[in-house]
């Protein structure tokens, strides 16, 4: 076979190789970069498909295509292994399934480019298929280069030959060549994935986890517990500071808050600098929910239950703060893409509070 591939997408992701296990017939090992399995979803549209020497033909020849895969080795080879493949050409499918033993399955598929933008969606389709979904925006942001040798993404990328299995167990390898990668650092921005789900490789992950799950319940509510009961000490000390240096009142509420967010706060402005910008917004909002709706929850249910009195009052300039804010943040995340100008427009409705804060 030849074909070419276009607009594609290595999206990997660390996973502990005993998850994977399972799922890989016996004769082959889990291929590990300093002992770190990984999974992979790979979104790309494929053109000239065809048998070698011979023409390409319309619509059979150009299609979107995503797999999800991880990487394998035996006797001394290393390749891939798909868990999945997903098409958009029925006959594709067919062919693949019969003459490949590779797991093919139908899908509707879009892939196109949005102002340098490649929007991708797939919803599986096949019949008796576990359903899935993707749905991402990816675009380029750094120049090409080539994997060096030993390097990570060099592990990763550079396989030149794959495995698939038979309803019988037989194992078969096909040979791939191909120039080496031209690889450019990317961003990408998932709305929904639920490829590996599909799999049952998550169902596993979550399975395992749920003692460890358990364990972060309970010491989030040790953390929270903690939070309430030494609240009105630290109240106190704040209080007094703030008086020391003659701020509003308001300043002690603002110290505490940036006190509770400064972790979260690091870590996000951390990967921010890296360029992880999805982990630096699921930093920030994470620690939003956990203050907004975890912690005044729990301040106000033991306030109740040691009848105390709870104030959470806001003037009319901090409210329309709060809907402006709120309004903000539904446009900047709605979309699944931000740009600076609502960076600058945020950093702006913050100064204007602090400026209410120290010039009431």
């Amino acid at each position: 076979m030849a074909q070419s591939w276009h607009d594609l997408l290595f999206a990997h992701w660390p996973i502990d190789a005993a998850l994977l296990r399972p799922h890989i017939p016996t004769p082959l090992a889990i291929d590990t970069f300093d002992g770190q399995a990984w999974i992979a979803v790979v979104p790309f549209r494929m053109s000239g498909v065809r048998l070698r020497g011979t023409p390409a033909l319309p619509w059979l020849s150009a299609f979107p295509e995503l797999n999800v895969r991880t990487y394998v080795v035996a006797q001394s080879k290393p390749g891939v292994w798909f868990f999945s493949l997903d098409a958009k050409n029925p006959v594709a499918v067919a062919i693949a399934r019969a003459w490949f033993h590779l797991p093919y399955f139908r899908a509707k598929m879009q892939c196109e480019d949005r102002a340098g933008w490649i929007r991708y969606s797939s919803k599986r389709t096949h019949h008796g298929a576990q359903p899935c979904v993707l749905q991402a925006d990816y675009r380029p942001i750094g120049a090409t280069f080539e994997a060096q040798k030993g390097s990570l993404e060099r592990f990763l990328t550079e396989r030149y030959c794959l495995y698939s299995a038979n309803s019988r167990g037989r194992i078969f390898r096909g040979e791939i060549h191909h120039q080496p990668w031209q690889l450019q650092p990317a961003e990408a921005n998932f709305q929904q994935n639920s490829m590996t789900e599909a799999a049952g490789i998550a169902d596993d992950g979550t399975q395992a986890s749920n003692r460890m799950l358990v364990l972060s319940i309970v010491l989030l509510l040790v953390s929270l517990l903690a939070v309430v009961l030494l609240a009105k000490k630290f109240s106190l000390v704040v209080d007094f500071a703030t008086a020391s240096i003659g701020a509003p009142p308001a300043f002690a509420g603002v110290l505490v808050a940036l006190l509770i967010l400064l972790p979260e706060s690091l870590a996000a402005i951390a990967a921010a600098r890296k360029n992880d910008l999805q982990k630096s917004i699921n930093l920030a909002l994470g620690s939003s929910l956990a203050t907004i709706g975890l912690t005044i929850p729990a301040v106000a249910v033991a306030a109740y239950a040691l009848d105390k009195q709870l104030v959470l009052g806001l003037n009319a300039q901090e409210m329309v703060l709060l809907v402006l804010t709120f309004v903000l943040s539904m446009l900047t995340f709605g979309t699944g893409r931000t740009n600076i100008l609502f960076g600058l427009v945020h950093v702006v409705v913050f100064a204007v509070f602090v400026f209410l804060v120290l010039v009431p």
